[in-house]
């Protein structure tokens, strides 16, 4: 296994969500639940959402970045989704640059 990136994780318990950080870009599944993919951009937000079993992912919508945490709420409770899992952006040497700000600012303002 190597390093690919990070994952920001967002599950949510009894509608509370509680995020977790991983540095690897794959995920052990302990069970079955959807989950909800967001490709985050400074103008448009991509959101996929996975089948049943988290087995295959399928592109949602695009949404415009200021109003996509919104969007992606209503979601969650029209999909019945058990976790968001959010790609952290890094520079091509690793390092962190910034939409990678951007993009865990993002992640908090969901979780809130």
């Amino acid at each position: 296994m190597h390093k690919q990136g990070s994952l920001y994780l967002v599950f949510f318990c009894n509608t509370q969500p509680l995020i977790q950080y991983t540095e690897y870009l794959y995920v052990v599944l302990l069970q079955s639940m959807k989950y909800l993919g967001i490709d985050y951009g400074t103008k448009r937000v991509g959101v996929a959402i996975s089948d049943d079993e988290a087995s295959f992912a399928f592109p949602k919508e695009i949404l415009d970045t200021g109003s996509a945490i919104d969007k992606i709420v209503e979601l969650v409770d029209q999909e019945n989704i058990g976790a968001i899992v959010i790609g952290e952006s890094r520079a091509t040497n690793g390092e962190s640059n910034d939409l990678g700000g951007r993009v865990a600012a993002f992640t908090t303002k969901l979780a809130e």
